[in-house]
């Protein structure tokens, strides 16, 4: 009969322990309190709100889920559950619950943030801005809002841009171990090797060094000319993982060096991995013509670094075998790349698809069927090899590439030789 007292009570001394900052003790409590009122929704929203604020997020996601109908209309509870969601690297699944957020309290900037950020790790660039930007403009004294906002820009290859906001965030913390390892990428990216150089000596010395950033700076010692402090660096690479790109960057250094014995001995081992690789997928893929939406533009001079490409890959018989039809619907994921965002759902899909500019290994992702005719296709990531190229390069009237690739929403593809290449021979 007099239950609810014993609940009142209960939730009093969880509030004062959550207030206090004793998260575990508060945890401990709400347990007893769950165990005793199983169908009381408030014990659980307030359980995994604590679990949340001790980050055991797998423990907090079922609380959350389970009181969605009694707090649906509780933007707090649809920002708490996208925040879990997002902890727990499940950014698809964590934009609708921020979105039910949003469109409950559109003031609420913390929502805004979380979602700009699952938006920038699912490379959907433009939409993260969007957030972004309103997120900076109401908490300018954030130094994440910055950070995210570098990362964004840094996706979407402005690294003017990006290094205005890293240098922001910069004046807030300038001890900022992120925001100093992404103003060393930006630098990379914005063409200024020396200054990137140590910019990523600052961000290993901040305790943010990474394998990222360690291969960029073998790289800048290349571009440095710099090879015989990059040649021990790259023995131990390829002492661990013999790939192709190491390999290349080897050879590199020895043709600086004026090695050139072991310079060719190098690529020709790396092409022979490139050999051994297609070789094996000969058995699982099929050939395809792939028609280019976007083209990494040295690839177009002469040059022996190899680059990547994004292009538009499908598995159905008859557009695959019409370049015209392949060649129109890249140009138009191509166009869109620099377009406004629109409200059509469909256009937004699309330009996401063909925005993606940083390259990721086999990424393939599919293009809405409005898009493309009724016709399931995708937008690829695409590596390029030199020797694959006639004279080494991409002719300006390149338009399609053959490609071997395993079917599917998933799966490897490859380029193949083109006609006139030394690879072909």
């Amino acid at each position: 009969m007099f239950g609810w007292l014993n609940r009142s009570k209960g939730m009093r001394q969880v509030r004062e322990l959550m207030t206090a900052g004793k998260w575990e003790d508060a945890i401990l409590k709400l347990n007893e309190l769950v165990a005793r009122y199983p169908k009381d929704s408030e014990f659980a929203l307030h359980r995994g709100f604590g679990l949340r604020q001790l980050n055991r997020f797998e423990e907090a996601l079922p609380d959350l889920q389970r009181v969605q109908k009694s707090f649906g209309d509780d933007s707090g509870l649809w920002e708490l559950l996208g925040d879990v969601l997002l902890n727990l690297k499940r950014y698809e699944e964590a934009v609708e619950p921020l979105n039910r957020a949003l469109k409950l309290s559109p003031e609420r900037l913390t929502a805004r943030y979380l979602r700009g950020a699952c938006f920038q790790l699912l490379a959907r660039n433009r939409e993260a801005l969007t957030d972004c930007v309103k997120y900076v403009a109401g908490c300018p004294n954030d130094k994440n809002g910055y950070l995210l906002k570098a990362q964004i820009h840094e996706g979407m290859l402005q690294p003017d841009d990006g290094l205005v906001a890293v240098r922001r965030g910069l004046i807030l913390d300038p001890r900022d171990a992120d925001l100093l390892a992404v103003r060393a990428r930006l630098l990379c990216q914005a063409g200024q090797p020396e200054a990137a150089l140590e910019a990523i000596d600052a961000a290993t010395a901040a305790g943010r060094g990474s394998s990222d950033l360690e291969n960029r700076r073998l790289d800048l010692l290349l571009l440095l000319d710099q090879f015989a402090e990059a040649l021990p660096l790259l023995d131990e690479r390829i002492q661990e993982n013999p790939k192709r790109a190491w390999l290349l960057r080897r050879a590199t250094a020895y043709e600086g060096l004026g090695k050139w014995p072991n310079a060719k001995a190098d690529r020709q081992a790396a092409e022979q991995l490139t050999r051994e690789v297609l070789a094996e997928m000969e058995r699982t893929g099929i050939r395809r013509n792939a028609a280019l939406i976007q083209v990494a533009p040295q690839l177009f001079a002469v040059g022996v670094d190899d680059g990547c490409a994004l292009v538009l890959l499908t598995f159905d018989v008859v557009l695959n075998a019409d370049a015209i039809r392949l060649q129109r619907i890249a140009k138009v994921l191509a166009e869109l790349k620099n377009k406004p965002l629109s409200n059509n759902t469909i256009l937004r899909a699309a330009i996401g698809a063909g925005s993606n500019d940083g390259p990721f290994h086999y990424r393939r992702q599919p293009i809405p069927l409005d898009m493309t005719e009724g016709i399931q296709c995708y937008a690829a990531d695409l590596n390029i090899y030199r020797e694959f190229l006639p004279e080494w390069r991409l002719a300006p009237e390149t338009q399609i590439i053959t490609v071997i690739a395993e079917a599917g929403d998933t799966g490897r593809m490859e380029m193949l030789p083109m006609s006139g290449s030394l690879a072909e021979k």
